[in-house]
């Protein structure tokens, strides 16, 4: 009981600091004032700086606000949770997604926000706000860019830019001094300056400043590399990389290392399912990294999670009994998983 009451107190200084607000809109879920939001706006407008929402999941779309402007976290429960159900583990609790539509912008007054498994479908995210993280997101464009980056120190991990839907996933903007790794670019990656670019797939390369590339794995789609930029152990798809760099492999073909990483066109990285992008068995891409390591999203000490699964603890186990007493309490047990 003393536990429990440590517990119990430590919960209640947490929540006096900070907010934890659900959304559902899904039919039959009911709404708790100030806790539980059918809609996205609602939830963002009563929330202060330093508060999480939970975007959960559901057979709807949800509708994005016009200017995210407040220091948040916001966690959805990831994407193509179907196509890789099998693959994923632990399983999530529903293949529905979380899915805002409707652009977005990422404007001051964020700073320091944290955004977690959530599907931005075929819209434009524009960050103009610093120190902004982007995390196992999956990012799909309705026309030229699907992230325009126009700001500093911001973090791009695990995410998948996605050519679903016919649109771009393209990363566009004048941005300086982020850092991308373990990502999967399916299109082209235009315009940053002094970007570090560590682990990913990359379309293509245009227009970037002073970049360096590590453990990259480059398509064929550069039309016009940039200036200044370095590529060490990498591969580039088809062609040379023309740029200064070390333990490079040149010249590759895709079918030496994707399980698939293309369509039935046969072009390079248009797949549209982050599981064709795994290497294949005996592929030139593993072992090949600057430490040892299998170069791509795969590998490296933070690897890309199929589906964009949150790393937030999942119960995989729970029991309770049944009957007890006033002096003997209830027994009981909690198995929880991490989901790093």
């Amino acid at each position: 009981m003393k536990h429990l009451l440590t517990i119990t107190l430590l919960f209640c200084v947490f929540l006096a600091n900070a907010t934890i607000r659900r959304v559902n809109n899904n039919p039959g879920v009911v709404l708790v004032a100030g806790l539980v939001y059918d809609n996205f706006p609602n939830a963002f407008n009563e929330s202060l700086s330093g508060d999480t929402i939970y975007i959960e999941p559901s057979v709807n779309f949800y509708s994005t606000v016009p200017s995210f402007d407040k220091k948040l976290t916001v966690i959805g429960d990831g994407y193509q949770k179907g196509s890789n159900n099998g693959l994923i583990s632990p399983l999530s609790f529903s293949l529905n997604e979380s899915i805002l539509q409707g652009n977005f912008s990422i404007v001051p007054g964020a700073e320091n926000s944290i955004f977690i498994g959530i599907n931005f479908k075929n819209i434009n995210v524009t960050v103009t706000a610093n120190n902004i993280q982007l995390k196992r997101c999956v990012l799909s464009g309705s026309n030229a860019h699907c992230l325009v980056l126009n700001s500093s120190n911001n973090l791009i991990e695990q995410c998948y830019f996605s050519l679903e839907g016919g649109g771009h996933s393209d990363i566009g903007g004048n941005g300086n001094g982020n850092i991308f790794r373990n990502n999967i670019f399916t299109d082209i990656f235009n315009g940053q300056q002094n970007p570090i670019v560590d682990q990913c797939i990359l379309g293509g390369v245009a227009g970037i400043v002073n970049g360096v590339f590590t453990n990259c794995i480059v398509g064929t789609n550069n039309y016009n590399v940039g200036t200044n930029n370095t590529f060490s152990n990498s591969i580039k798809i088809n062609a040379p990389f023309g740029t200064p760099g070390n333990n490079n492999i040149e010249n590759a073909s895709v079918d030496d290392i994707f399980i698939l990483g293309f369509n039935g066109n046969r072009n390079p990285f248009d797949a549209s399912i982050d599981k064709d992008f795994r290497l294949k068995t005996g592929s030139i891409a593993i072992a090949a990294g600057t430490s040892g390591q299998d170069i791509g999203p795969f590998g490296g000490t933070q690897p890309y999670r199929l589906s964009g699964q949150p790393p937030v603890p999942v119960i995989t186990n729970f029991f309770l009994s049944t009957t007890g007493s006033t002096s003997s309490g209830l027994t009981g047990s909690i198995t929880i998983k991490s989901n790093n």
